[in-house]
């Protein structure tokens, strides 16, 4: 083997192992996209499973299951009373791109229950809301769905407001004793003509990842099919220089072919 052949063995064999590694980092990204996707559609078929379900009384779900896939956006009725005076803001929650808050405001029934009222625009000239409609403490029968708790945050929040419905964290704030996995985002409460805006459903779009799993597998098929593709074109060329050379005539010749053509 030539000093040139082993030059471009080594050469393409750095190409080829680009290449691999290439086409391996996309069909990781692809499976991941993968991974997102059936991540995406579980909440999906939760949503479209409960979302609707027929309303019942949250005692007799919340003490017959613990499963959180049967519990999730649920219906529940309950009655009791609210606690007006305790009430807290959660912070930076949007509305159709509005910046605002929710409402939180403490229920007593059998429990005593986190319930989300529903969402309420910044005010006009401070960050704070123009008006607060918290209900009253009359006794009522409110409908509503089960929400899971949320992650805690380490971020401040000023007086009477939270930056994430956190159980504990609302409980501590609130100081009162609730349900310690769920919250409620209320659908109906009687007596109250009043109440903020209601919560959007959450989405059942599926989004992009299924289209970009298959363009990483695309990605990783071309570079491959790129490799050979370049490979082969470069041994065609190589191929035809060498057929040039050997069917060259040799200087001999051309001059015995010369004296010849001179003898004719």
């Amino acid at each position: 083997m030539t000093r040139s052949n082993k030059q471009d063995l080594l050469r393409w064999s750095a190409w080829f192992v680009l290449a691999a590694l290439f086409a391996v980092a996309c069909v990781f990204l692809s499976r991941w996209q993968f991974d997102r996707r059936a991540q995406v559609v579980a909440q999906i078929q939760i949503v479209r499973t409960n979302y609707d379900a027929q309303p019942v009384e949250v005692e007799s779900l919340v003490s017959r299951t613990s499963d959180s896939t049967q519990l999730k956006y649920r219906p529940v009725t309950l009655s009791g009373h609210y606690l007006p005076e305790k009430y807290l803001l959660v912070r930076n929650r949007a509305n159709s791109g509005t910046p605002g808050f929710e409402l939180l405001v403490p229920f007593v029934s059998k429990q005593t229950w986190i319930v989300d009222l529903g969402w309420i625009p910044t005010g006009t000239k401070q960050d704070f809301p123009d008006e607060i409609p918290v209900p009253s403490s009359e006794p009522t029968s409110i409908t509503a769905r089960l929400y899971p708790s949320e992650p805690g945050s380490n971020r401040t929040a000023p007086a009477h407001e939270v930056q994430e419905i956190n159980i504990p964290e609302v409980q501590r704030l609130a100081q009162i004793e609730s349900n310690g996995d769920w919250y409620l985002q209320l659908v109906h409460t009687e007596g109250t003509s009043k109440l903020p805006a209601p919560i959007e459903k959450p989405s059942t779009d599926e989004g992009s990842h299924l289209s970009y799993a298959f363009q990483w597998i695309a990605f990783a098929t071309l570079a491959i099919w790129f490799f050979f593709y370049a490979l082969r074109k470069e041994l065609q060329i190589a191929a035809g220089k060498r057929s040039i050379k050997v069917n060259k005539p040799s200087r001999a010749n051309l001059d015995n072919q010369a004296e010849d053509s001179a003898q004719l």
